[in-house]
């Protein structure tokens, strides 16, 4: 798991503006309002008739105007207010805001960082592939590796960390991503059959062309530089064992 070096999270700003999703407004080109809004730099989340936001792209709260921004995705809009949010870790606001946030600047930061690399695809939410990656090849189809940032866990009261998992990927012999959803089960379990050394060594492979990472919230900046880190144990320092001991 990747711990967070950076920033922790304990005040931060963010926006709150009374609407729920009824409020949305369609979208001729029918994209996802998550995916409208990330276009413009802002991680949202609805709760309790509220929408919850923040910039992902590096701005603070009091350097935008979110109305300007974003409203035109919106049937009504009332004046927003800007909240300092205390306990974002805790459980009430976990779930239905926090994480959901954090989800979606994870999703920004590695199309931020990933977009001109030829090398990677990014599919689904927060799932990175390289192409490079070829864990399987079979006669008609191969498999490659990824990435998935879907997990995050608390630690301590103000502070996660990322939990990168193994994902695949299949495509046919003409580069084509296999939809049959037979052939596809077959080939990913295929390449899914492993050892623990092979596991890590395809992470570890991967995650050094994309950590280090940093991932913008609002007025925080989080910074995720290695899938191992330091335990203190007195009197001597030991390192964390590597990723097949936990396997």
């Amino acid at each position: 798991m990747a711990v967070n070096e950076g920033d922790t999270l304990s005040s931060i700003q963010a926006w709150k503006v009374k609407m729920t999703r009824q409020d949305i407004r369609p979208d001729p080109k029918g994209r996802t309002l998550r995916t409208r809004l990330l276009d413009k730099g802002i991680a949202h989340s609805f709760y309790e008739k509220y929408l919850w936001a923040m910039p992902v792209n590096g701005h603070k709260v009091s350097e935008l105007n979110l109305r300007e921004i974003i409203s035109e995705n919106f049937l009504k809009w009332e004046k927003e207010e800007v909240q300092e949010i205390n306990n974002f870790t805790s459980d009430e606001m976990w779930y239905p805001v926090s994480i959901v946030l954090l989800r979606d600047a994870i999703r920004y930061a590695l199309w931020a960082k990933l977009k001109n690399q030829k090398d990677f695809i990014i599919r689904g939410k927060r799932e990175v592939y390289d192409k490079r990656q070829i864990a399987y090849s079979g006669i008609y189809t191969y498999v490659i590796s990824g990435i998935s940032f879907d997990k995050i866990l608390r630690i301590d009261h103000d502070n996660i960390c990322l939990c990168p998992d193994i994902v695949y990927e299949c495509y046919d012999s003409l580069n084509r991503r296999v939809e049959d959803h037979f052939e596809r089960q077959k080939s990913i379990l295929l390449a899914s059959r492993c050892a623990s050394k092979v596991y890590c060594e395809r992470l570890e492979s991967m995650i050094k062309d994309i950590f280090p990472l940093e991932i913008h919230l609002s007025n925080k900046t989080l910074k995720f530089n290695s899938i191992y880190y330091e335990i203190i144990k007195e009197p001597e320092k030991m390192k964390q064992a590597r990723l097949e001991k936990w396997l």
